[in-house]
């Protein structure tokens, strides 16, 4: 019975620790509204709505602004995003990026499979195979023979003959230039494709109709050959797209500041950075060909202590122009102190931080419904584990689309507690499980040898 017991009460502590899913609002300070009704796209069809999410394929984004860094921790493990039903919402922090893309093509083999007149539309049909198997296919090239002068138009169709492209295939100068016949169209899937060309036969000089000049028609794997239509090669290439990172999207950060001067000989200016990521720092004044020493030091604010600790250090000289690269560096405040010596203060000075854009992208499969809630703040160290993570790479070069936060709001939820002891504790919740399991064994392997094989007395 105590075994019975025992094991009940191991398993129910197993499955508290696997249900997991919905969030703990208690924990973070902070809260933001988001409403999804601007992210439906709906239509009505015979009386019946139906939404999509996101709007026309877009990928739904949170970008992180100055109310949320000021909040947020040095490693932004502080954040979560809960739907109505209080349940988590998979995300992932990113920086935000303009997407590029190339495209490489590499020739396929392949062959002609038949070769038709369609004398009624003066139209040639030729049918080609891939040799291997499906492909994702976004280039043609014709190679024509001889220096005949024509002006057709190549159509193709592909294997559901849903997708059509339609190509000018010309060659005006009456020699064979290859850079006019080779056609490039977005990328499809298919094997089977159906060429057709026309007109096939066209007006020769001193001609009033159209006449058929000979009756050779024969055609091999590449290659086809009429009096009218004399094709050398006929190449189909795979398109292999790659999409990448063109640049990171930045913007300009006007970061309060106050000048506070210790001595005469001395500038000291300070800035209210509250966390912001910070690439690049440009200083300008008025003062003509000014050259001056000067420290920026950029500084957090250690936990718990009132106190503050430098993070990272600059020196050098202050020039026209000067453009200080940061790294990205996350702090609090950041000072600067010029050195002026015997020199005048420099006048109207500017300053240009440059910042980059980083958001929470979130999974455009999701079931989200009415409204999000954007939790942060508080302490908490560490992120949830989103499946979404290992496959969200295949949005890239997707559309953003930007979500609109409400106003900051503090969390009427959060409760301040011990919540290093509790995550303490769970994580010891494997432990103890083991340990449970070990008592099991043992107990049971101690009721076994009690246990005593009857003695048959018969024999």
């Amino acid at each position: 019975m105590i075994c019975k017991y025992i094991s009940l009460m191991a398993f129910a502590i197993f499955t508290a620790t696997l249900s997991g899913g919905e969030i703990a609002p208690e924990r973070y300070t902070k809260v933001k509204k988001v409403s999804l009704q601007q992210l439906y796209s709906m239509t009505k069809n015979a009386g019946c709505i139906t939404t999509t999410f996101p709007p026309d394929g877009k990928l739904p984004v949170i970008v992180l602004d100055e109310d949320i860094y000021r909040n947020l921790n040095y490693g932004n493990t502080n954040i979560a995003i809960a739907d109505s039903n209080n349940r988590l919402v998979p995300f992932v922090q990113t920086r935000l990026y303009q997407w590029d893309k190339t495209t490489q093509y590499t020739p396929l083999t392949g062959k002609i499979t038949a070769f038709s007149i369609n004398p009624e539309r003066n139209e040639a049909v030729i049918d080609y195979r891939i040799a291997d198997s499906v492909a994702e296919i976004g280039k043609l090239s014709l190679h024509p023979y001889g220096r005949k002068k024509f002006d057709k138009t190549v159509t193709l169709e592909f294997d559901d003959q849903k997708k059509v492209e339609n190509l000018k295939f010309f060659n005006h100068q009456q020699v064979v230039d290859f850079a006019r016949h080779t056609f490039e169209f977005a990328p499809v899937k298919t094997r089977n494709i159906r060429i057709k060309i026309a007109p096939f036969a066209e007006k020769r000089p001193g001609q009033s109709s159209l006449v058929r000049q000979g009756s050779k028609e024969n055609f091999s794997e590449t290659q086809i050959f009429t009096d009218e239509l004399s094709l050398n090669q006929i190449t189909f290439y795979r398109a292999d797209v790659k999409i990448y990172p063109a640049r990171e999207l930045t913007a300009e950060k006007d970061f309060k500041y106050t000048e506070k001067s210790t001595e005469p000989t001395r500038s000291r200016i300070e800035f209210d950075l509250g966390k912001y990521p910070v690439k690049w720092l440009m200083i300008g004044s008025s003062t003509p060909n000014y050259h001056r020493q000067y420290t920026l030091e950029f500084k957090i604010n250690i936990k718990d202590t009132g106190k503050e600790g430098v993070l990272r250090r600059f020196s050098g000289t202050l020039k026209p122009g000067t453009l200080l690269v940061l790294d990205d560096i996350r702090a609090d405040k950041a000072i600067l102190t010029i050195e002026n010596n015997a020199d005048a203060p420099l006048t109207d000075l500017t300053f240009r931080w440059l910042v980059p854009q980083e958001a929470l992208l979130l999974d455009p499969t999701a079931d989200l419904k009415d409204f999000l809630q954007l939790y942060y703040g508080g302490e908490v160290d560490k992120l949830p584990e989103f499946d979404f993570k290992h496959y969200a790479g295949k949005y890239n070069g997707t559309e953003y689309y930007k979500m609109d936060l409400y106003p900051e709001e503090n969390n009427p939820a959060y409760k301040k507690a011990n919540y290093a002891l509790s995550d303490f504790l769970k994580k010891l919740l494997p432990y103890i499980i083991a340990v449970i399991a070990a008592a099991i064994a043992f107990t049971s392997f101690k009721m076994l040898k009690k246990v005593k094989p009857e003695n048959n007395s018969d024999w």
